[in-house]
């Protein structure tokens, strides 16, 4: 008999780290999908912003575009600062030391660059019939998202709208609410 009792000791106690073990995990795997999907609730509130800034734009002469950025900006406290650039033009901008509408400075090449990427993927996309190639720019580094979406003008590409958001943070019981 004394063997039949060491032996459902053993197992219970074997059950039991198990259970543990299992608990633990499953507690790491939520931890990390709910990181997952706050970051895409994040980069995906960026987007949205981003491209009903870019459509508020549209019709906007290029005397106001600041006014209109600023106005969004105190608006929302989310954005931390929005660029417009169109060829090698900043036509638009929040930060005060851009000193915009002027010709994008050496070191701002690669929003040029951006420029010509955005407008080479729009075009492919119209040309071929089908999206395949992505429009849209997403960058996320520690909270801070900067997005860039086409700037259009009468409906043609005119340059990009660069928005840079740190949307504000929820806590995860309201995001673990929300999957339900």
């Amino acid at each position: 008999m004394a063997f039949g009792e060491r032996l459902k000791r053993s197992a219970a106690l074997g059950m039991g780290v198990a259970m543990a073990l299992v608990l633990a995990l499953s507690a790491w795997l939520q931890g990390a999908a709910d990181a997952d999907i706050a970051t895409q609730d994040r980069q995906r509130e960026a987007v949205l912003l981003a491209n009903a800034l870019s459509a508020s734009l549209a019709g906007t002469p290029e005397g106001g575009l600041n006014d209109r950025l600023k106005a969004w900006q105190a608006g929302n406290p989310a954005i931390q600062s929005v660029l417009v650039v169109a060829g090698r033009e900043l036509l638009g901008s929040t930060r005060a030391e851009d000193e915009a509408p002027r010709g994008l400075k050496r070191d701002e090449k690669p929003l040029f660059d951006l420029v010509g990427t955005l407008r080479a993927a729009g075009e492919t996309n119209v040309g071929e019939g089908v999206v395949r190639k992505k429009t849209i720019q997403v960058e996320d580094k520690a909270g801070v998202v900067t997005v860039s979406v086409p700037y259009r003008v009468d409906g043609q590409f005119a340059g990009l709208v660069q928005a840079r958001v740190q949307p504000a943070a929820r806590p995860a019981r309201a995001q673990r609410a929300r999957l339900g």
